[in-house]
C-alpha cells in the first residue's frame, strides 16, 4: 500500500479516472486467472464490463474497481436461487477497494488489487459458466 498526501481536500472523480482507473484495469487483466476467465467468457458468448464505484461519507471517500460478466446486451448475469452456486454467488460481479481518501487527515491510501480474492472470484465464475453455459 502507498500513502500520499492529497493536494486538495478531497479526491475528485477526474483524478481517479485519469490517474488510477485504467491502471487498475490493466493490473486485473494481467493476472493469469483473469485471462482464463476472459477466455471462458468469450467461449460462452458473453462479455466482461469494467467499472468503478464510489462511496462517500462525511469522513472518507472510497473507490472500488471491478468487473461484471454480462450478456451481449450488457445485462449482468445473475445466479438463480435454485443453482448450487447461489450460496456463494448472487451475480457475476467482482469489485476491489483500491483508493481511500480520509477527509480528516487528507491522506490518500492507494492499494493493489487483492490477487487472492481475484483468483477466487475468477475460479468460481469459471466453474459456474462451464456448468451453465
Amino acid at each position: 500500500m502507498l500513502e500520499h498526501m492529497a493536494e486538495k481536500n478531497f479526491l475528485i472523480d477526474v483524478y481517479f479516472e485519469r490517474e488510477l482507473y485504467q491502471k487498475y484495469i490493466i493490473e486485473i487483466k494481467s493476472f493469469q486467472k483473469y485471462k482464463e476467465l476472459e477466455d471462458v467468457v468469450k467461449r460462452t458468448n458473453l462479455q466482461i464490463l469494467f467499472s468503478y464505484a464510489k462511496e462517500e461519507t462525511c469522513f472518507f471517500i472510497q473507490y472500488e474497481v471491478g468487473f461484471k460478466i454480462c450478456d451481449k446486451n450488457g445485462e449482468m448475469i445473475s445466479v438463480p436461487k435454485e443453482s448450487k452456486f447461489s450460496d456463494s454467488l448472487a451475480n457475476l460481479l467482482s469489485f476491489f477497494p483500491v483508493v481511500n481518501y480520509n477527509k480528516i487527515t487528507r491522506k490518500i491510501r492507494v492499494s493493489d488489487i487483492d490477487k487472492k480474492e481475484l483468483d477466487e472470484d475468477c475460479n468460481l465464475f469459471i466453474e459456474y459458466l462451464w456448468e451453465v453455459y
